[in-house]
């Protein structure tokens, strides 16, 4: 049953990589904190990241059937789960994935679990006010399927089920399809890579690109490189001198705090206290003692070296990017 479902999800992935699904697009629009457009490129062009199905992504899974059925209770409707994906009739590189279709109405459902601490994300139910992300994702769903509203059921914390409800967007869908489309074309046809940004998507993909560098010599700097620099160099100028007004700020209300717990201001307030003790265990000290008992008791040092060979694992060390400004300081 496991070897039917992994293929299953083999060909689910390879179809989604086909096209832009309502994930995908959220992340190239710039509006997803999981993901970016070169992530995404990486993943249509077969060289992504491979993502461990990690213990949230589980309870998400097996959620869903459960939150549907509460949909269905809440609402008094029937939910159907379609069997394939969708694709936008004129742009077929666009799909959908839906969670589900509302019987006898043209009308979509999206699924969520979400961590109770990010409840402040999502507004009153029975409004539209959803994160960001999933706006995107249901207004491609309807993008592509042609409906005109889309239902979210979200289950937060466990506990707090909240039914959404959006309607289609005819300015927003004109602009997602011009830029969706455009992006297909210009990057995923044509194998080029898009262009990197600032977020840790885009460090990811560089780390898995480039893990180790090749050989020791310097390359010559091209006029692009030399550009960033210069930009860089700037932009850890003004990151210093910002910094240096934080010290400065902090230390005259540290003195003007003294031994009181801290000063309350009109709209501000600044305290200055004791952290709880914290207790940290050097457990590599513990090892080495541990091994100078076993010795004093008749253990060999060589059993304990074989054992602590045993417990060693060599990994290659990340890159270190370092840059240098020309007046030589290390920033």
């Amino acid at each position: 049953m496991e070897t039917e479902q992994a293929l299953e999800r083999e060909r689910w992935l390879a179809e989604r990589r086909t096209g832009i699904g309502g994930s995908d697009a959220p992340a190239i629009l710039g509006l997803s904190p999981y993901s970016n457009a070169v992530e995404v490129w990486a993943d249509k062009m077969g060289i992504g990241r491979e993502v461990p199905d990690r213990e949230v992504m589980w309870w998400g899974r097996e959620l869903e059937g459960l939150i549907r059925r509460r949909y269905e209770e809440t609402t008094g409707v029937r939910v159907v789960k379609p069997d394939g994906m969708f694709r936008h009739p004129a742009h077929d590189c666009l799909l959908a994935n839906v969670d589900g279709m509302i019987a006898g109405q043209r009308l979509g459902l999206e699924i969520k679990t979400a961590n109770p601490r990010m409840a402040d994300q999502w507004g009153e139910p029975g409004t539209d006010q959803i994160p960001a992300q999933y706006v995107i994702q249901c207004c491609h769903y309807m993008l592509v399927t042609g409906y005109r509203a889309w239902d979210v059921a979200a289950l937060i914390g466990g506990s707090d089920f909240r039914v959404y409800h959006l309607r289609a967007d005819r300015e927003l869908e004109v602009y997602m399809l011009e830029t969706l489309v455009k992006w297909w074309q210009d990057y995923v046809v044509t194998g080029a890579e898009p262009p990197l940004d600032h977020t840790d998507a885009s460090t990811r993909y560089l780390h898995r690109k480039f893990p180790r560098e090749a050989g020791v010599e310097l390359a010559v700097a091209s006029q692009d490189a030399a550009e960033w620099a210069a930009r860089l160099a700037a932009s850890k100028n003004v990151i210093r001198n910002v910094e240096e007004e934080v010290a400065l700020a902090e230390n005259n209300l540290k003195a003007l705090i003294g031994d009181k717990v801290g000063l309350l201001g009109d709209g501000w307030k600044a305290t200055w206290k004791q952290d709880k003790v914290r207790r940290t265990v050097d457990w590599q000290k513990v090892a080495s003692a541990l091994g100078a008992e076993l010795i004093s008791l008749g253990a060999s040092p060589e059993a304990v070296l074989a054992h602590e060979a045993a417990a060693t694992e060599e990994r290659p060390g990340p890159r270190r990017f370092i840059f240098r400004s020309t007046e030589g300081a290390e920033r």
